[in-house]
């Protein structure tokens, strides 16, 4: 299940939202990716994204018909030459939303679904709703000088993964584990 939604936020946004996330990085002293993400920079929960979880769970509940807990978000710029390689998610990204905030260049992200290659260029404000621990998904190395990614991961409430909601963390907008 793998479902792109056109302008899901508002272009205006989308600005306001990258700016913040730009002002965020700086503070923060650009910090690199956790993840194994060359040339970018990468955040964990941020204040301008975690309240996102909560303003689009309807509409993800709504295209994967079940009741969701939300997890968290994370925000990450890549910059010239960031590969993100193939990989499935984690427990609490059961069913993951991709956000383009703001970009230069196309740049797809792409998907194995039983054995087929599905890709996807997102424009800012769209966003792809996405089953994350069953699809390979990642992104070939980007020729851009830069593009703002906002995730959102969520789990069904009634489903194996239920604990993690939150990221097993007291609240939204808490550090990670």
């Amino acid at each position: 299940m793998i479902e792109v939604v056109k302008s899901a936020l508002d272009k205006d946004f989308c600005e306001y939202l990258s700016l913040s996330m730009d002002m965020m990085m700086d503070f923060l002293g650009n910090p690199k990716d956790p993840g194994n993400i060359s040339n970018s920079n990468g955040y964990y929960s941020p204040v301008c994204f975690e309240p996102l979880l909560l303003h689009l769970q309807s509409m993800v509940e709504d295209s994967v018909e079940k009741r969701l807990y939300p997890c968290y978000s994370y925000g990450r710029i890549y910059r010239y030459g960031s590969i993100l390689p193939k990989h499935k998610d984690r427990p609490p990204g059961e069913y993951g939303v991709t956000i383009c905030i703001d970009k230069d260049t196309p740049w797809d992200i792409n998907f194995e679904v039983n054995g087929e290659t599905l890709s996807y260029d997102l424009d800012p404000g769209d966003l792809c709703i996405y089953r994350g621990m069953d699809y390979l998904h990642w992104r070939d190395k980007y020729a851009g000088q830069k593009q703002t990614q906002c995730f959102l991961m969520y789990v069904d409430a009634d489903g194996p993964y239920s604990e993690w909601k939150y990221d097993k963390r007291p609240s939204l907008l808490m550090p990670g584990r």
